[in-house]
C-alpha cells in the first residue's frame, strides 16, 4: 500500500528530554515529509539546536506562556502543516522503527481516522511498551479544519483527544480506527 506524505505534529513545554527520544523514530520514516514541533514556552532546553539537525524539523515558538495549553498547542502545529495527511503525536511516543508507517496505517483516508486508546493498555503485559496512546491520530488535515480543530476551551490536557474523536466521529460521520 503507498502512503500520502505526511506532517508530524506535536506540541512540548519542558518535556524535550523525551523528544530528544522519539525525534529520531519519526525522522528514520520517509513518509515523514515535517516536522511540526510546537515549542510552548519551554524553558529545559534550547529546541534551537534541534532545527539543525534535520531540514524537516519546524519549530513553531509560542512565548512567554506559563502554563500549557494543549489543545491551542495543537492547533497551532496543525495551522502551520504544509501536508494534507496528518499524524498528530503526542512529545514521547516512539515509532517502531521495524515496523514500517504502511503496516500499520491501513485505513480508508476519505472515511475512517486512526487514534490510539488508552483502554488498549491491558495488552501490553504491564510492560509499559503500549501505555496512554490516545495522543496518536492520523487524519486529513481538511477533516480537522472542518470542525474547527480541538477545542481550546479545555485548558490544561489530557481531554482534548478523547473529546476530537468524538466530535470527528459525530459532526463528519467518520469512522474511528483503532491502532
Amino acid at each position: 500500500m503507498k502512503l500520502p506524505d505526511f506532517s508530524i505534529v506535536t506540541s512540548v513545554k519542558n518535556r524535550t528530554d523525551m523528544l530528544s527520544v522519539s525525534l529520531p523514530s519519526w525522522l528514520n520514516k520517509p513518509q515523514i515529509k515535517e516536522l511540526i514541533i510546537v515549542d510552548w514556552s519551554t524553558t529545559d532546553y534550547n529546541l534551537k539546536l534541534l532545527e539543525n539537525l534535520d531540514p524537516r524539523i519546524k519549530i513553531v515558538r509560542v512565548p512567554n506562556k506559563k502554563y500549557f495549553h494543549v489543545a491551542k498547542a495543537h492547533n497551532t502545529g496543525i495551522k502551520h502543516a504544509s501536508y494534507e495527511h496528518i499524524i498528530k503525536i503526542d512529545v514521547d511516543y516512539v515509532l517502531n522503527p521495524y515496523i514500517s508507517l504502511a503496516e500499520f496505517l491501513k485505513f480508508d483516508w476519505n472515511n475512517e481516522f486512526m487514534t490510539g486508546y488508552w483502554g488498549l493498555n491491558k495488552l501490553d503485559a504491564e510492560l509499559g511498551f503500549m501505555q496512554h496512546l490516545e495522543g496518536f491520530m492520523c487524519i486529513r488535515k481538511t477533516f480537522l479544519n472542518s470542525i474547527g480543530g480541538y477545542n481550546e476551551s479545555l485548558t490544561g490536557y489530557g481531554w482534548e483527544d478523547t473529546e476530537i474523536y468524538l466530535r470527528i466521529r459525530k459532526k463528519l460521520g467518520l469512522k474511528r480506527v483503532v491502532i
